[in-house]
Parts: C-alpha cells; structure tokens; sequence
C-alpha cells in the first residue's frame, strides 16, 4: 500500500542511505535495492504467519477490486471492477448451464456452445478467454508482495479485465443457439436494426443491468463500511517521544463524569481531551524524524442495539500543516464492546504536534454511550536505524510492539 494512503512518506531512500551513504539518495541502485530487501525480508520473516496471510490476502484483494483509501478517492474504480468481476463470473456461470446435460440421455458438451466472435473452434475460444482470465489473476499473485499503486492496477489489471469483459458480455447478450455468422447476416440485411434486437437476449439486457445496479449497491456498502486502519500492535520498528504518563489529566465535554478518565455522552458530538506534556518542538519537527504513529487506549461502549458508534474523530489542536496532496481522514475505527482497545493513527503533517496544544478525541455517539479513557503515546519509526543495526551489527528487527502504552 503506497504510504500516503496511511499518512505515511516513503523511506526507499532514507532507509538504506542510513546504512550506506555511498547510495546518495537513489532507492534504484542495486545497494539501495538490496538493502530495502533485506529489510522487508526480515520484517517478513519476523512476522507471525497469521498476520502475514491476513496482510498479503489485504493487498491480494487491493489488486482485485482496489484498495481501500481509494474508495473515498475513486469509488467509480471500485464499482467498475466490482461489474468486471460480476459480469465474467455470470459468462463462466451461463456457459456451464448451456453445456450441461438437458435429459438422461444427454451429456455434458462444448459442442452445444455457440460463441460470438470469429469462426474458430470453441475450444480455442474457451483457451483463449481461460489463459487470459489465468494470466489476470497470476499477475495479481505475482504483484501481490509489491508496493500497491493505483497506476499499476490501472495499467497491468484493467486492459485485461476490460476484455474479458467484452468477451462475457458478448457471451451473455448473445441468445442461446445463435451463431455469430448469424449475427452478421442479420445486421446485414433490410431492418437489421430490429433483426439485431431481436437477435440478442433480452433477459442478459436486463442481467446486465442487474450487474450494474449491484457493483454500485456494494461500492456504497463498503464506502460505508470498509475500515482500514494501522495495527496498533505491528507498528514496526519504533521508540517512544511522547509518554501517556507524561500527559495531562483527560477532560470532557458534552459528557458527563462517572469516574476518573470515564464519561457518559450526553450531547453529540461530545469530545474528550487531554493536555500535551512540555517538549522542545524542534524534537518532533517534520526533520528530526519522517514518520510518527499515535497510539490511543480508549474503551467505548455503546447503547444496547446501537451501531452509531463507529468512528471518533483525532485531531491536535496545535499542529504542523498538511501540505501533501491527499491526507486520510483522521479517524479511529472503534470497537463499542465495552473493551480497552489500542487504536494507531498516523503522527504526521496536521497530526504532528508543532508546540504546545492538546489531542482532541470526537465522539459521534448516541446519547448514553460510555467512553473511558486509557491514554495516548507518539511513536517515532526507527525503520532507518534498525536497517543499519540489522545489516551492519546483525540484529534482528522485531516488528511488534506490546499494546500497553508507556
């Protein structure tokens, strides 16, 4: 996933230039390359493997249907290839219908198809449209370990997958037991207009549009629904430049007091908020490190039958600009069970603190809803040094981290 879509920036050329300043800067070197390998390789190795399925099947289906951040760049591409997909599986799904046995004498047969297209054996029609159909998703297999790029989707998967779904509307609109001969003596003749339409399937018409109305329905749903968030516990490589017990005492409003660090909502948005503990800012200025993670406890439990509850808004109120072309909406993805959950969000651009401020944590939750509070820590990435620590000094990189906070 490219790192902007996390609030990230790319360390390709600071990572191996901390190991070895003879690569100046280019990532494309060979050493430059080498390095960034090894680390990913170790990170790899390191990693459990039920998170490293969880986070390769993550980016297998970004290459399929798009990744997640995308939906509130593009949604068009998602619901595109949501119809790509729908489309293909409905061809394959109609040719085995049309090749399976129609009584007890009968058998199953490819001789029974009817393609449009060229007069060539179906046979070869059918290799032709399986090897491409084949081909797509081993270039998704073979992409998955890259670093997901919209271009790339753009340009390896969809001419691919625009095909194959010509092919199978081709398949669908055609009626069964047409031929494709008959198709161009009829579009050849006097009311070819008429002959045409009554030469395709007015029920794949009315599929088709089936299709169309479903990849918008489930791009809405997953707009709606899809979360992605940073793991809180695999943040990498990190140390800690902001403690929580350093923090001020945790206050909110629209809310009322059951506890300490324990409210009720009375009015929504209700927020809570916690002071910033004395730092030079020149510690946490964009220079002095690239990439930061905020990690915040916080137990939230809902109103019985409530599903409202299910994003709270971070923010500091004395921040660094955003000055990159897209920032990911800062929100924590909640879990209103009642629970203490650890949830990470970027420490970058407006989420950097530039002096002294507050973090500021909102609600949009029903009346009632109880929110408890557990604390708040910045991470700084320390990807660079534990290249140089593993390649120069062989340390291993550990790439989790405990949930308790410091």
């Amino acid at each position: 996933m490219e790192p902007v879509y996390s609030g990230f920036h790319y360390d390709a050329v600071i990572t191996p230039f901390a190991v070895d300043p003879r690569v100046e800067g280019n990532p494309l070197t060979k050493r430059a390359d080498a390095i960034n390998t090894q680390v990913a390789l170790e990170i790899i190795k390191r990693t459990t493997l039920k998170d490293n399925a969880s986070f390769f099947a993550f980016k297998l289906k970004a290459w399929l249907l798009y990744s997640t951040p995308e939906l509130t760049i593009r949604p068009a591409q998602r619901a595109l290839r949501w119809f790509e997909w729908l489309i293909i599986t409905s061809a394959a799904v109609g040719l085995i219908l049309r090749c399976c046995p129609r009584g007890k004498l009968d058998a199953w047969s490819l001789e029974k198809l009817q393609l449009p297209g060229a007069q060539i054996s179906v046979y070869k029609k059918l290799t032709a449209a399986a090897m491409l159909l084949g081909l797509v998703f081993a270039m998704a297999l073979q992409l998955t370990p890259v670093l997901y790029n919209e271009r790339y989707n753009n340009y390896f998967m969809e001419p691919w997958l625009i095909l194959l779904s010509g092919i199978a509307a081709g398949i669908l609109l055609q009626r069964s037991g047409e031929s494709s001969a008959g198709y161009r003596q009829q579009l050849f003749t006097k009311n070819s207009a008429l002959r045409w339409r009554t030469s395709i399937s007015l029920y794949a018409v009315a599929l088709i549009a089936i299709l169309i109305a479903t990849s918008v329905a489930l791009t809405i749903w997953a707009m709606r629904y899809e979360t992605f968030a940073i793991d809180p516990q695999r943040t990498g490589p990190t140390e800690v430049v902001l403690q929580s017990k350093t923090m001020g005492t945790a206050y909110a409003e629209q809310a009322e007091p059951l506890s300490p660090n324990r409210w009720r909502i009375g009015t929504s948005p209700a927020s809570v908020a916690v002071n910033l503990p004395s730092f030079d800012p020149a510690n946490l200025d964009p220079k002095a490190f690239m990439d930061g993670i905020w990690r915040v406890r916080l137990a939230v439990l809902a109103p019985k039958g409530s599903s409202a509850c299910r994003h709270a808004l971070f923010s500091i109120s004395n921040a660094h600009p955003a000055l990159r072309w897209y920032s990911p909406e800062p929100v924590l993805n909640l879990r209103a069970d009642g629970k203490m959950h650890t949830y990470a969000i970027h420490g970058n651009d407006n989420l950097r603190p530039s002096g002294p401020g507050k973090i500021i944590v909102t609600f949009q939750c029903p009346e009632a809803t109880e929110i408890t509070w557990g604390g708040a820590e910045l991470l700084r990435v320390t990807t660079p040094e534990a290249a140089r620590a593993l390649i120069l000094h062989n340390q291993p990189i550990n790439p989790y981290r405990s949930l308790e906070l410091q």
